[in-house]
């Protein structure tokens, strides 16, 4: 196993994209990834949904197409973003693309693992470009976000908001690193062949401009807390000292979490596997 996927898709990460926006032209940096990939649950809301708009969810998982997803009356839909993440950048960081005759309220929260949530507020119906600045801690790196119709126009034909799409304008790239590559069972010393892979990757992130990138690292739930808990932050740490070696001048963080960031159960070998690994996300700096 090597670092070439995690390399590939950062060099197919593609071309910065220009969107229609309900007021003008939407940029979204990073391009097609921009987009949330993955609906990770949904709550039919009240009063007469049309069944003619209960559109497979996966229609809310690319660009803009006009094929929107009804939320129905109080109605809510929650999205995760995997190769790509939230982050506060200077303006608008979420566009909310919603469709059908008439826009709806929503109110949009974030969250940095699925299970604690913050509030961004009201997205009033006119207004989808979303400032996450001075409304949740902007240091953090969200990947989920739950929209949750506001009931502003339950009568309606079609009740509930719209949504066509979720953009991340402020956007950071997120690559995954199965531990295993990395390190040897237990340890945070690096391997070998893995700093190779690691100096060619720093080298494609160097291509990007100016960055910033945090270092997470992750364990399965066998052993410990503490134990998971420090080495999750050695192993972050050991890939910031080489990174920060390779890339002169870029702000480079790391953050151990231990077993309490899954990405899978913890009850088979494929799980924990899947669970112990290194993320990096790399910030672009306007």
């Amino acid at each position: 196993m090597s670092l070439a996927i995690a390399v590939l898709s950062l060099a197919l990460a593609g071309e910065p994209l220009v969107v229609k926006g309900r007021k003008g032209d939407v940029h979204f940096p990073l391009g097609d990834i921009s987009f949330a990939d993955e609906v990770v649950a949904q709550d039919f809301g009240e009063k007469g949904l049309n069944e003619k708009y209960k559109r497979p969810t996966s229609d809310v998982l690319a660009k803009p197409d006009k094929k929107s997803f009804t939320l129905g009356c109080g109605g809510s839909i929650t999205v995760r973003f995997t190769d790509n993440a939230v982050v506060d950048v200077e303006g608008a960081d979420l566009y909310v693309f919603e469709d059908g005759p008439r826009v709806e309220a929503t109110n949009l929260d974030l969250s940095v693992d699925g299970v604690t949530w913050v509030n961004v507020g009201r997205i009033e119906g006119g207004t989808a470009e979303v400032d996450i600045a001075g409304k949740v801690p902007t240091e953090e790196i969200y990947q989920w976000a739950r929209l949750t119709d506001l009931k502003s126009a339950c009568n309606a034909q079609w009740p509930g908001a719209d949504i066509d799409a979720l953009g991340a304008m402020g956007s950071a790239y997120r690559l995954q690193i199965g531990s295993e590559v990395l390190f040897d069972s237990g340890k945070a010393v690096l391997r070998d062949l893995s700093r190779e892979e690691l100096r060619a990757l720093a080298k494609r992130i160097s291509e990007y401009g100016k960055v910033r990138i945090r270092v997470d690292g992750h364990t399965d739930s066998q052993g410990a807390d503490a134990f998971n808990k420090k080495l999750s932050q050695d192993r972050a740490e050991a890939v910031v000292k080489f990174l920060k070696s390779e890339l002169e001048g870029v702000r480079i963080d790391a953050v151990g979490h231990g077993e309490t960031r899954p990405v899978a159960p913890n009850d088979s070998d494929e799980g924990r596997q899947r669970n112990r690994r290194v993320e990096l996300l790399v910030v672009p700096l306007r």
